[in-house]
């Protein structure tokens, strides 16, 4: 069995004003990252997909502001923890 037949589970994120919260999401979807070969893009939209709750609508929020002052789409996941 190769490192690529394990399925790993990514945690997600309900967008919880506590920064210790925040910093151990960061760092274990690192980790998640570390196990497959994502893009930038790819990394985004996952993380993306695993933001729940407020998280969820604090991230199409920005997005949509984003959209509306006609600046760029985010491009890479540090740009991304920023806007977080």
């Amino acid at each position: 069995m190769s490192l690529k037949d394990i399925k790993l589970e990514a945690p997600t994120f309900d967008g919880q004003l506590d920064l210790q919260v925040f910093l151990d999401w960061t760092l274990n979807m690192n980790h998640y990252f570390d196990g497959y070969d994502m893009s930038d893009e790819r990394r985004i939209r996952f993380a993306k997909m695993k933001s729940v709750g407020q998280a969820k609508q604090y991230w199409t929020n920005v997005e949509k502001l984003m959209k509306l002052r006609n600046q760029e789409r985010i491009q890479t996941r540090d740009e991304m923890k920023m806007k977080l």
